[in-house]
């Protein structure tokens, strides 16, 4: 990858650069080309991997349960997925699920 050169700071350089631009006594740099998506997507792709590989079992472990437990244990879900069952059932399953935690 090309190192990139300080940008010109002196208005006069600038000025006198943009005027034998005009005139045509120099070519205008060329902009460069980068797509920003694909660069960004390509190393979204090798993170994931990276950091799965790099993460302990008992860390992803630990993960899982967080996630789990911030999914699983909150009250909207079993009030959409338990509300048509019985009560024994609900508190069963609340009773397995903190047995999964720890």
């Amino acid at each position: 990858m090309e190192k990139r050169r300080k940008k010109e700071h002196d208005f006069s350089v600038t000025a006198f650069r943009v005027v034998q631009e005009a005139t045509g006594q120099i070519e205008p740099k060329p902009k460069s080309i980068i797509d920003y998506k694909a660069l960004g997507q390509r190393g979204g792709l090798k993170g994931g991997k990276a950091r799965a590989n790099k993460l302990s079992s008992e860390r992803r472990k630990e993960i899982t349960r967080k996630a789990f437990s911030k999914f699983y244990l909150r009250p909207k879900y079993f009030l959409t997925h338990f509300s048509k069952l019985n009560v024994k059932l609900l508190f069963k399953e609340i009773k397995l699920l903190k047995e999964f935690m720890n």
